[in-house]
């Protein structure tokens, strides 16, 4: 089995920031970057970047304010962005444009696309009772449309990313702020109805980032938020059970951004919170050679 090593890249580029979102745009091969809240007196931010492998480009400087959560919607090649005021937008690779005004509220890392059926997905907190499930939402491209209410208990901070290859959506951990609750449990959504899975593997955590490595076809997570402080490892989720792959690599943190960079085969992160404050670098996670 071959190892994995995180590398630290550039250290240049984005302003510090946690709270940010990151994907990655098959068609353009790129990692964008948008938003997040920056350090001191920066405040919510609206900037988009992209990351080619070597360096950081900023494309925008206008658009929608953050936090906010992304995906990347394969086949109408557009990024999917909801704002920090249920605003839906669009980044079609050189502007953003906001198409929608009703979106599910989100955290960072809270919404996926779903290739099978063409549809953007958000797990998002139930608004109206905490101990009730959390509400499963769909955008079509036209309109959201709630599509569950049963499943994981009502959470935000927690992670959903595409499984490609076993064609699923995988949801870990999360918090219940009204019910002071953090999650280490494991969910899938088939596009029908949510089943879960492990109740083993990485600590209970929220704030913490995953990405889908289609090279290896393991979801990969890395850092958070714990009960009692930030986290540091780096597990692999094989769709059966978790692994932890890595201790050594990014300083613990949480409120990162990560995206796998398919072209490169290597999994791409950036910034959040660490202790002391807020952080700007860049790390790669790839396979040795």
């Amino acid at each position: 089995m071959s190892r994995l090593l995180w590398t630290q890249r550039a250290n240049f580029g984005p302003l510090k920031r946690n709270f940010h979102a990151m994907v990655y745009q098959t068609k353009r091969q790129r990692v964008l970057l948008w938003g997040g809240a920056g350090e001191g007196v920066h405040g919510p931010l609206n900037d988009t970047w992209e990351w080619d492998g070597t360096s950081w480009s900023q494309v925008a400087d206008m658009g929608p304010v953050g936090p906010g959560a992304m995906s990347y919607d394969e086949d109408r090649a557009v990024v999917v962005l909801v704002d920090q005021s249920n605003n839906t937008w669009e980044w079609d690779g050189s502007a953003w444009t906001q198409v929608d005004a009703n979106a599910p509220p989100v955290t960072p890392g809270v919404m996926a696309y779903d290739t099978a059926r063409k549809r953007t997905v958000v797990f998002a907190a139930n608004s109206t009772e905490a101990a009730a499930p959390g509400q499963t939402s769909e955008w079509d491209g036209q309109e959201w449309t709630q599509v569950a209410d049963t499943g994981p208990a009502s959470r935000s901070d927690h992670a959903l990313v595409r499984d490609d290859v076993r064609n699923q959506l995988v949801l870990f951990g999360g918090q219940n702020i009204a019910l002071a609750t953090i999650f280490g449990d494991t969910w899938i959504w088939n596009g029908n109805a949510w089943q879960q899975r492990a109740s083993f593997g990485p600590a209970a955590r929220a704030e913490h980032a995953m990405s889908f490595d289609t090279s290896r076809s393991r979801v990969v997570l890395f850092g958070g938020r714990g009960l009692a402080a930030s986290i540091g490892d780096t597990w692999d989720w094989d769709g059966v059970r978790w692994v932890q792959v890595q201790d050594m690599g990014p300083t613990a943190r949480c409120d990162h951004g990560i995206a796998y960079d398919a072209a490169r085969k290597r999994t791409v992160l950036f910034g959040g919170t660490i202790v002391g404050g807020v952080i700007a670098d860049t790390w790669e996670l790839g396979e040795l050679p």
